[in-house]
C-alpha cells in the first residue's frame, strides 16, 4: 500500500506542475480502454476568449492516464486520473487516507462522503439528468489547499470499477474560479460517464 501511495504522490505532483500545451479540440481523444468523459464539457464555458486562456495536457503511461485542463490561466482546474486499483484495494472506506497521503492535508480537514453505487432503475422516471457514473461505487471528497499563497477549493470525485481501475476527478478552483465556474460544476458532474473506448 505504501508503494502504491508513493506512486500516486509522484503522478499527482507531476500533474499539478504541468502548465499544459495549447488547447485543441478533444485533447483526450487518443485515450483507449475504460475512460471517464465529461460530455459536452466545452459547451459550459468556452467563448472564443475563454478558449484562448485554456490549456490542456494529456499524459499516458501504460494503463495510467492523467488529463489536465486549466481554465482562465489556472483559476480553475479539472484533472482526470485513471489509475490501476489491484484487488480493488482503494475504495470509499479508505479514500480519505489516500487523499491525505497524496496531498499532505491533515485527514481531519478532509470531508468524505462515500456511496456503494446506485441502482439506475430507480431513476427511470426522473426528469432531471442523472449522472451515469453514480451506478459505480463512488466517493466525494472536499478540502482546501494553498498554491503560491492562493487558496483553492477542491472537490474530488472517485469512481471505482470492477476492472481494478479507479478514476480520480479533481475540480480545483480559487475564489475567482468559483465565481466564474462554481455554478456549472454540477453540469460537469451530471455529464460524467465512464465508457469503453476502442
Amino acid at each position: 500500500m505504501k508503494k502504491f501511495i508513493l506512486s500516486l504522490c509522484v503522478i499527482f505532483t507531476v500533474v499539478l506542475l504541468v502548465t499544459g500545451a495549447a488547447f485543441a479540440a478533444e485533447p483526450d481523444a487518443q485515450v483507449k480502454g475504460l475512460w471517464l468523459e465529461i460530455e459536452n464539457f466545452d459547451w459550459f464555458h468556452l467563448s472564443p476568449e475563454d478558449a484562448a486562456r485554456e490549456h490542456a495536457e494529456l499524459e499516458i503511461d501504460g494503463d495510467a492516464v492523467a488529463y489536465t485542463r486549466l481554465l482562465d490561466g489556472g483559476d480553475a482546474k479539472v484533472i482526470i486520473l485513471r489509475l490501476a486499483n489491484p484487488d480493488n484495494a482503494i475504495n470509499g472506506e479508505n479514500i480519505g487516507v489516500i487523499v491525505a497521503s497524496v496531498t499532505g492535508i491533515d485527514e481531519a480537514n478532509i470531508e468524505v462522503s462515500a456511496n456503494p453505487g446506485a441502482d439506475m432503475a430507480e431513476f427511470e422516471n426522473e426528469e432531471d439528468l442523472i449522472p451515469q457514473v453514480i451506478k459505480y461505487p463512488h466517493a466525494f471528497v472536499s478540502y482546501t489547499t494553498e498554491e503560491d499563497g492562493v487558496e483553492f477549493h477542491n472537490m474530488d470525485h472517485f469512481f471505482f470499477t470492477e476492472d481494478e481501475i479507479f478514476f480520480w476527478v479533481r475540480i480545483s478552483m480559487n475564489e475567482k474560479g468559483m465565481e466564474e465556474y462554481g455554478e456549472v460544476t454540477q453540469g460537469w458532474f451530471e455529464r460524467m460517464r465512464i465508457v469503453e473506448r476502442q
